[in-house]
C-alpha cells in the first residue's frame, strides 16, 4: 500500500513536468494555421499567412486568417487544458472570410491541445481535432528586425527635418517575440500588438 502512494506522488510530479513543458512548448512561438474542421488551409488566404501567436508573457494571444487582426487572452491550466477568451479584433471586411470566421468558432469550442513535435493541434474533449497549425522557424530578417529604430528620414513634408523634429525624433521598438511594436512619434507614445 505504501508503494502504492509512493507511485501516485511520483505520477502526480511527472504529470506535472510535462504539463509545464508541454505549456512551454507552445508559447513563444508562430503556429501557423494548416488545417481547419479536417480541412486543408491555403498557405496564404487574401494574400496573408494565417496565425496564431500564444505569447509568452501576459497569456495574449494575437491571430489572423487572412483579414482581419484577432486577440485576447488564454488560459493554460495543466494537462494539455487551455480556453481563450476573444478580445478586440479590426472590423473590416475582405473577399474570404470562411477561415475567419471558422478560426474564431474553434477559438471558442477549443477546451485542450495537444503538441506532437512541430505540429500543435487544438481540440475539444476527445473529438477529431478542430484545428492543427505548424510551428514556424523565425527567420533571420525577423531577428534583424527586433530592437528600436530611430526615424532619419521623412519624404512629404517642405520643412526640413530637423525642423520637423527639433527636440525628440519618433522612434519605433519591435518585440517580435511578444508580437508587438511600440515608439513615440515625438509627441505622443504608441503600443501595437499581434504583428
Amino acid at each position: 500500500m505504501l508503494l502504492s502512494a509512493c507511485n501516485s506522488t511520483k505520477n502526480a510530479a511527472t504529470s506535472t513536468d510535462q504539463s509545464t513543458m508541454d505549456n512551454n512548448s507552445i508559447t513563444g512561438k508562430k503556429w501557423k494555421l494548416t488545417e481547419l474542421y479536417g480541412k486543408p488551409v491555403a498557405e496564404t488566404i487574401n494574400g496573408k499567412e494565417p496565425f496564431i501567436l500564444l505569447q509568452d508573457t501576459g497569456n495574449r494571444y494575437s491571430a489572423s486568417a487572412g483579414c482581419n487582426g484577432l486577440s485576447g487572452t488564454f488560459t493554460l491550466s495543466g494537462n494539455g487544458k487551455i480556453k481563450f477568451s476573444q478580445g478586440m479584433s479590426t472590423m473590416m471586411a475582405c473577399e474570404n472570410m470562411e477561415i475567419e470566421t471558422g478560426l474564431k468558432k474553434v477559438l471558442d469550442q477549443t477546451d485542450n491541445y495537444t503538441v506532437n513535435g512541430s505540429n500543435l493541434s487544438f481540440n475539444k474533449a476527445r473529438m477529431a481535432p478542430l484545428a492543427r497549425f505548424r510551428a514556424v522557424e523565425k527567420s533571420m530578417a525577423d531577428q534583424e528586425l527586433n530592437g528600436s529604430w530611430e526615424l532619419d528620414y521623412i519624404s512629404g513634408p517642405k520643412i526640413a527635418f530637423e525642423g520637423l523634429y527639433p527636440g525628440k525624433k519618433p522612434f519605433i521598438t519591435f518585440n517580435l517575440a511578444d508580437s508587438r511594436a511600440t515608439g513615440n512619434s515625438s509627441c505622443n507614445n504608441f503600443n501595437v500588438s499581434g504583428l
